[in-house]
């Protein structure tokens, strides 16, 4: 790792909580999307692929609310 590394990129800056807080805002229909991308500081697009995946019962709530940085995805659990 480099002494000094400083990051390039602002990908996923926002919070696991907060996305999870504004899935459920959505999907709840007590905001819409704007609303609860300001209001939570996510990606509105980011947000709309998340609860298409909710809606559409391929993932739940806690699972989209998770950080996936990179292509690969575990196999394995961790025990």
């Amino acid at each position: 790792m480099v002494r000094n590394y400083i990051r390039k990129s602002n990908r996923q800056s926002w919070l696991e909580d907060d996305m999870k807080m504004a899935i459920l805002a959505v999907v709840e229909r007590s905001m819409n999307y704007d609303a609860a991308s300001i209001r939570y500081e996510v990606l509105r697009l980011t947000l709309q692929d998340r609860v298409k995946k909710v809606k559409e019962g391929k993932l739940n709530v806690q699972q989209c609310g998770l950080k996936n940085l990179g292509h690969y995805q575990k196999v394995f659990s961790i025990e």
